[in-house]
């Protein structure tokens, strides 16, 4: 249909608040269009309204017909509420969800590769009579071998290593410090969210009353989120605020239903 092509099209163009829109006027007069629940569904969890989004999915699983691909997401989003029982613990003081974050993976990976990297180097480097390039050897041994582990004790010392959604208080831990928010001092969650879906920009932002700053934010984009079951860890969260908004960074950070406004402001 030609409005799904618009929706697309706008989606195609970085403006998903716009084809939303668009996609409820179309399901407000054609409500089994399978494209327009399946787009409608990607734009809601592009911008946080996680529950809203499986919803949709599941409402679309019970028509006849229906594609491969919503078959794959659904399935997809199934199998991340059992990540929370893998990537999680629930214990008296609340559940504690295990940060992994994506900068360690990928030093890693260079970890790795740069120590097999060295040692094809080394003999080179040294020469048959054991007097080679020695200033060459040290310096492909610091790039290749010491930068990664120089650069993994960094991530490991001050990222965040826990992080707690507690009956009474969030609670988030790194090597050396922790930080604690008690749930009373929160009047209000905003998520913002870009509406260009390509960028995957989500975050979580509490606020204390009266306080335009945000007493903290939670990257929590499928890229950069380092909860890996992030949609049950946003969920946790909301449950103890009572005010909940959503607000598109992409228009001018206008909130929609009058959160305070989006500042910057610790990252977790």
């Amino acid at each position: 249909m030609k409005h799904v092509a618009d929706a697309k099209k706008l989606i195609a163009e970085g403006k998903s608040h716009q084809a939303l829109a668009v996609l409820d006027n179309l399901l407000g007069l054609a409500p089994q269009n399978h494209d327009a629940l399946r787009l409608k569904a990607q734009i809601l969890d592009s911008q946080g309204r996680f529950d809203e989004s499986l919803t949709v999915l599941r409402d679309l699983s019970r028509h006849d017909n229906i594609s491969d691909e919503t078959m794959r997401e659904l399935e997809l989003r199934t199998f991340e509420e059992r990540e929370a029982v893998v990537y999680s613990e629930l214990t008296p003081e609340g559940r504690w969800y295990f940060a992994f974050p994506t900068q360690q993976v990928w030093i890693s990976l260079y970890g790795f590769f740069g120590c097999a990297a060295f040692l094809l180097l080394s003999p080179g480097l040294i020469g048959q009579e054991g007097s080679g390039n020695l200033l060459g050897l040290l310096a492909a041994f610091l790039v290749f071998v010491a930068l990664p582990w120089i650069a993994l004790m960094v991530v490991h010392c001050v990222g965040v290593k826990r992080i707690l959604v507690g009956l009474n208080e969030l609670r988030i831990c790194h090597r050396f410090k922790q930080k604690r928010i008690v749930w009373k001092d929160v009047d209000a969650a905003v998520i913002q969210y870009s509406s260009d879906l390509k960028s995957g920009s989500l975050s979580l932002l509490l606020y204390q009353q009266g306080n335009h700053e945000p007493l903290v934010r939670f990257n929590v984009s499928k890229k950069g989120s380092v909860v890996k079951a992030r949609r049950h860890f946003v969920r946790s969260i909301l449950t103890h605020v009572d005010s909940v908004s959503y607000v598109c960074v992409d228009v001018s950070h206008e909130n929609e239903t009058g959160s305070p406004p989006p500042s910057s402001s610790e990252t977790a």
